[in-house]
């Protein structure tokens, strides 16, 4: 008696079947067959009615991830906003001027002070990754190697922002709480 074994990974969603051919067989067209109801709302990269279930050379039938194609992906790399301007309007001061008082060393000490001078100073509704981009670009300072990973660690280890979007940055209490404290630091020095 012999045994039938089958992997399926599709980024670590991982199907192992093991036992008789037919068993194995039976699994695999359920299998396909869920793949392909699920096909339009799966979010798997390159999975479709058009590509699950196609045939590969030396395979009886497998589905297939197709590669990427290039210029077609979204792009989550920040740009300058060009119509942003940082240099005091309305009252508010410059970034230049906010930012001084508060002296950040870190990227994350950065992303604090310039979410907490856009939303607070600059009064602006929905404060973005491009606007955070902006800031560094104004000051002239290096950017995060990941202007993503960056915002997301200032969340997720300092928990000093709110990241319900790339397009929907904020203070978190402990932000506030953290400017505030670096202000009156600064007024006593």
């Amino acid at each position: 008696m012999s045994t039938t074994k089958l992997h399926i990974n599709l980024h670590q969603g991982v199907l192992e079947v093991e036992g008789e051919e037919t068993f194995v067989r039976d699994i695999y067209k359920e299998f396909k067959t869920e793949l392909l109801k699920n096909a339009s709302n799966s979010h798997l990269p390159g999975i479709s009615k058009k590509t699950a279930g196609t045939k590969t050379p030396g395979t009886k039938s497998e589905a297939t991830i197709p590669k990427k194609k290039k210029g077609n992906v979204k792009s989550d790399e920040p740009k300058v906003d060009k119509t942003l301007d940082l240099s005091g309007v309305n009252q508010a001061p410059s970034l230049k001027d906010f930012v001084s008082q508060y002296q950040p060393k870190t990227n994350m000490e950065r992303n604090v002070v310039f979410i907490g001078y856009l939303k607070d100073k600059m009064e602006t509704d929905k404060v973005s990754m491009d606007h955070v981009w902006t800031c560094y670009h104004d000051l002239e300072l290096n950017f995060p190697v990941s202007m993503k990973q960056s915002l997301y660690d200032t969340s997720s280890k300092k928990s000093w922002i709110n990241v319900p979007s790339l397009d929907d940055l904020s203070l978190s209490v402990q932000g506030n709480n953290w400017l505030r404290d670096k202000a009156k630091q600064a007024e006593s020095s």
